[in-house]
């Protein structure tokens, strides 16, 4: 397993470190209005990439008959039916949407976007089958290609168009990319088909998943489709790259975790005691992400923003921390969602990120009230503490896995990110690069530190893998 997981965080890292140096490169090129202009595509692409996800990438992995051809040909027909459907959703609604985003003049390029669904829709999905045995080979040769090839798109593509439209054209790119890639590496011949029986359950399956990516959409886009029609362009490039850059790094370590992780409680979901033993492991583990996430923006982000991203991005640095800690708790609930969706249970997850959702209103009075992008993720913090609430309770409940052994983790890892708000407060970043470094920053590491040894579950299953006792 230590050698899966070895692959996977490293494709994880490398792809981090490409879309980063692609992040860069188009922060350099373009101005920060320009720049968050470009952030709008994100925003549109994620709100039709939600729209009609329902997780049939993770039922192949999930379903005790995922190997069946018959499955995969159905989850294939689902998927182009949902590909079409979106396309011609998104070039509907292209000139509304414009007008929420405050760039009305651009419409036609959300209308061109509407090629990405239908392209997503014929998407082969023999990578996520062969999850099934941990054979990640085929996912990581489709990430890390279409990304470097995207890279090495942009500066001619600047040269050639010289604004916005440059990143646009390597956007759409990437997905023609990634379509050809998954056929290129399958193993299995792309086939369409339809099974009434497996439809229904990928239906009943991908409900909860759907429901949820919409929230999903209004946590991860809504501060900014706030931020962007209240604050403007150049506003919300600044909160985009730190949204980016924060999200970025949590989602290295958790997509890690769940695809390390889903493999392994699927076969155990029979077997209840075998199944709430494993599944601390998930738990812990989201909370050391989180507290790394939070701990290493703290002491590091503000200078990684202005050494890579240059001066003109310092308007970031006074949300930088804040966004980091917003991203450790709502990354903490990443362990309750690989825990939920091993046993079916995809309706967690969207329970767990009703509180976010509703506090979204409050954002926009504040925002309106002169509370500014500060505010915004002041509010969003709060919303996803309640979320992580809601799951653990959750967990417990419906799932049946014992919490008693979180409560000393979940405790620690409490003070650890309180520490780090503190800092926040007291230590607000200069707009210098290494001009930051004080004393408190000691007291984080040995807070964080001492939260990672209390995870009691977690450091004894490393300690007996690397000992070589078990195999889970």
């Amino acid at each position: 397993m230590f050698r899966s997981a070895a692959l996977l965080l490293g494709s994880n890292v490398s792809l981090a470190i490409l879309k980063m140096l692609r992040n860069v490169l188009i922060a350099r090129l373009f101005s920060v209005e320009q720049f968050g202009i470009i952030s709008t595509f994100a925003v549109v692409f994620a709100l039709f990439d939600m729209l009609g996800y329902l997780g049939l990438d993770r039922l192949l992995v999930q379903a005790r008959d995922g190997e069946a051809p018959r499955v995969q040909a159905t989850l294939h027909t689902i998927q182009v039916a949902r590909g079409f459907l979106l396309g011609g959703l998104l070039w509907l609604v292209a000139d509304p949407l414009a007008a929420v985003m405050g760039v009305p003049d651009i419409a036609w390029a959300y209308r061109l976007m509407a090629i990405v669904p239908i392209l997503q829709g014929f998407l082969h999905l023999d990578h996520a089958r062969l999850q099934r045995d941990m054979d990640f080979g085929a996912l990581i040769r489709i990430d890390l290609i279409a990304e470097v090839a995207t890279i090495l798109s942009i500066y001619p593509l600047y040269l050639l168009i010289g604004d916005w439209r440059a990143a646009l054209a390597a956007f759409i790119l990437q997905f023609f990319l990634r379509l050809g890639l998954s056929h290129l590496v399958a193993r299995r011949p792309y086939g369409l088909g339809f099974d009434r029986d497996v439809a229904v359950r990928a239906i009943h399956f991908g409900w909860p998943l759907l429901l949820n990516t919409m929230l999903l959409f209004a946590i991860f886009q809504g501060d900014r489709v706030i931020v962007a029609n209240r604050l403007g362009m150049t506003e919300l490039g600044l909160f985009s790259l730190g949204f980016m850059l924060t999200l970025m790094a949590a989602n290295i370590l958790a997509q890690t975790q769940q695809r390390l992780f889903l493999p392994k409680l699927a076969p155990l979901q029979d077997d209840p005691a075998a199944f709430a033993a494993l599944a601390r492991i998930p738990l812990q583990s989201g909370l050391v992400i989180g507290l790394a996430v939070a701990t290493g923006f703290s002491i590091l982000g503000p200078d990684l923003v202005l050494v890579v991203f240059g001066a003109k991005f310092a308007g970031t640095l006074p949300i930088l921390t804040w966004l980091a800690l917003m991203q450790a708790v709502r990354i903490a609930k990443s362990g309750v969602a690989v825990v939920a969706l091993a046993r079916g249970e995809t309706r967690i997850s969207l329970l767990a990120n009703i509180p976010r959702v509703a506090l979204l209103p409050a954002a926009w009075i504040a925002v309106g009230q002169g509370g500014g992008a500060l505010a915004v993720v002041w509010i969003a913090i709060l919303g996803e503490i309640a979320g992580l609430v809601v799951a653990q309770l959750l967990v417990r409940r419906r799932i049946g896995v014992p919490l008693g052994g979180m409560v000393v983790p979940l405790t620690l890892w409490a003070a650890a990110l309180a520490l780090v708000a503190v800092d926040a407060w007291m230590f607000p970043p200069p707009p210098e690069p290494f001009a930051g470094f004080h004393g408190l920053q000691a007291g984080l590491v040995l807070a964080a530190t001492a939260a990672v040894f209390g995870m009691g579950d977690l450091r004894r299953w490393l300690l007996a893998r690397l000992a070589g006792r078990g195999r889970g």
